[in-house]
């Protein structure tokens, strides 16, 4: 049985439950189209996290190799990244706005990713984007 997707609400609490440092870190991923209500929901968090806010990540729970060879904390519905399949972070989470009280990578980063993936699940999202980004 699969979870119930994650509305903004929802997404909001759980990343704040996290008690994250102020800076170091931003939600990443889907997850800036739903803050930015391009999309209603999505199926998890990716945060990418480096510094402080990725040692809160470990103290929360184990780090275990992830895609791309980045450190990962999975923490049910949320997971954490110590860097994001070779993305230089200073830079990303420089663009990163603060929307809803949160740190959100910026919409062009989320494009961009997601055009170099070229993955068939991203389509839809990528035309949302390019429509917003103009």
């Amino acid at each position: 049985m699969s979870l119930p997707r994650l509305r903004l609400p929802e997404a909001l609490e759980l990343v704040r439950a996290l008690e994250l440092p102020t800076e170091g870190w931003a939600v990443f991923g889907s997850g800036p189209m739903l803050a930015h209500g391009l999309v209603p929901d999505v199926g998890d968090l990716d945060l990418v996290a480096t510094g402080g806010a990725w040692a809160r990540a470990l103290e929360l729970g184990p780090a275990e190799t992830g895609p791309g060879g980045d450190r990962v904390v999975r923490l049910g519905r949320v997971e954490l990244f110590d860097g994001w399949m070779g993305l230089e972070l200073g830079a990303l989470l420089e663009r990163a706005g603060v929307l809803h009280g949160l740190p959100w990578a910026s919409l062009r980063d989320v494009l961009e990713f997601k055009e170099r993936l070229g993955r068939p699940k991203d389509a839809e999202h990528l035309r949302l984007l390019r429509a917003h980004l103009g």
